[in-house]
C-alpha cells in the first residue's frame, strides 16, 4: 500500500509542477502585455527567439517530462540544480558534497554522502555542485532536469 500512496504523491507533484510552469508562462505573457511591451506597431519577434514571449515546446518538454535512465553498478549520475530523481529499481547511494546532500522531499530529510536511497522517494538536487546518485546495483531512475552520467 505504501508504494501505491507514494506513486500517487509523485503524480500529484508532477501535475502541480506542470500547472505551475504553465501558470508562470501565462502570467509572464500577460504581464508583458499589460506593461506595454507588446505593441501592434512593433515587429513580431521571430518564433523561438529570445524575444518570443511563448516558451518553445522543446523547452517545456525537456523541463516537464520525466526520462527513464538506467545506470549500471558503479556509474554515477550528477544532476544540475533543480534536477529531480526517483529511484524505481535497484540500490543506489547519495552523492553529496561538503555543502550538503540531496533533498529527500518524500521523507523530509537531507541524504548525506553514501547514504542509501529509498525507492520511490522524490529527491531534488538543491545546488549545482556535483550532487547525485551512485548505483550500487543496476538501477532504473526517473529523472527530470539536466544531468551527467559518469
Amino acid at each position: 500500500m505504501e508504494g501505491w500512496v507514494l506513486a500517487i504523491r509523485a503524480k500529484r507533484t508532477i501535475l502541480r509542477t506542470s500547472v505551475l510552469v504553465l501558470a508562470a508562462v501565462i502570467l509572464a505573457g500577460t504581464a508583458s502585455f499589460l506593461a506595454g511591451r507588446v505593441s501592434a506597431s512593433a515587429p513580431a519577434p521571430a518564433p523561438g527567439s529570445e524575444g518570443d514571449p511563448l516558451a518553445a515546446r522543446s523547452y517545456v518538454d525537456q523541463v516537464a517530462r520525466w526520462q527513464v535512465v538506467v545506470l549500471q553498478a558503479g556509474q554515477t549520475i550528477i544532476g544540475s540544480q533543480g534536477t529531480e530523481f526517483i529511484l524505481r529499481a535497484g540500490q543506489a547511494q547519495a552523492v553529496a558534497t561538503a555543502a550538503g546532500g540531496l533533498a529527500d522531499i518524500t521523507a523530509g530529510a537531507d541524504l548525506t554522502d553514501r547514504e542509501a536511497v529509498r525507492a520511490n522517494h522524490l529527491l531534488v538536487v538543491p545546488k549545482d555542485d556535483g550532487r547525485g546518485l551512485r548505483a550500487v546495483t543496476q538501477v532504473i531512475l526517473l529523472v527530470r532536469g539536466s544531468y551527467e552520467i559518469r
